[in-house]
């Protein structure tokens, strides 16, 4: 399987942002692509597909900051 991982993530774990970081990769790698060199991004599908969790989406990269009243 083939993935990108930040500079800053430990091996042998996932975050949302290498996640997205892949997704960004293999859409610009399709982008280059014809039909026939398909099979070139399929180690890439393969590890982003194990990366979903339960509900079948994938973890957000988004921050959700809190807002705070008075």
């Amino acid at each position: 399987m083939t993935h990108w991982e930040s500079d800053g993530s430990p091996d042998g774990t996932s975050s949302a942002a290498n996640v997205e970081m892949t997704s960004y990769v293999l859409l610009a790698t399709l982008d280059r692509l014809n039909q026939s060199q398909a099979t070139v991004v399929l180690p890439i599908v393969r590890w982003l597909s194990t990366q979903r969790n339960g509900y079948g989406g994938f973890s957000s990269t988004q921050v959700h900051a809190k807002t705070h009243t008075s």
